[in-house]
């Protein structure tokens, strides 16, 4: 009994991945209400999925469902403080309600958990360009990751705000 109650766990856990990465999927083509009717799913058989609930709340944000997208993820934060995933979708729902500063948390927060993720650099300088000090921090994760054009412009883009900056040379 004891076996077949683990291989059953198991299932689940295997089940509740593959409905979330279906919800994943569902979002890709713009299809918002079955990326949501799969998350779903996926978090009745495992509801710590963290992937899963970053798809329930991309898909409510998606669905004009704001407040339960921003509920949906603080709660899986809640439970699930290191997930990248969810970082980035409640500040994804964040810009997209309004509260930037909330926003660029998130995106910092995602950034500690994965420092080369560098579409949170992005993200947050969409809305503070002129930050140097995270300006310098792309510039150097893009060096790091051999994109060095990137990086030159990072450079460049730095230079323009201060050209009296020695760290840009």
């Amino acid at each position: 009994l004891k076996e077949n109650m683990l291989f059953i766990g198991k299932m689940k856990m295997d089940f509740s991945s593959v409905f979330s990465r279906l919800g994943a999927k569902y979002l890709a083509y713009e299809k918002p209400s079955m990326a949501h009717d799969a998350a779903r799913v996926s978090l009745q058989l495992n509801p710590r999925n963290a992937h899963a609930i970053a798809v329930a709340g991309r898909s409510a944000l998606r669905l004009g469902m704001k407040d339960e997208a921003l509920s949906t993820l603080r709660e899986g934060i809640s439970m699930s403080p290191d997930s990248e995933d969810l970082w980035s979708a409640l500040g994804e729902t964040q810009e997209a309600s309004g509260d930037v500063f909330g926003a660029i948390e998130s995106y910092n927060r995602a950034l500690a958990i994965n420092p080369e993720a560098v579409r949170y650099y992005d993200r947050i300088l969409a809305h503070t360009p002129k930050d140097l000090n995270l300006i310098k921090r792309k510039a150097t994760t893009l060096i790091r990751l051999r994109r060095y054009e990137e990086a030159a412009r990072s450079y460049e883009d730095g230079i323009e705000i201060d050209a009296k900056d020695k760290d840009l040379w």
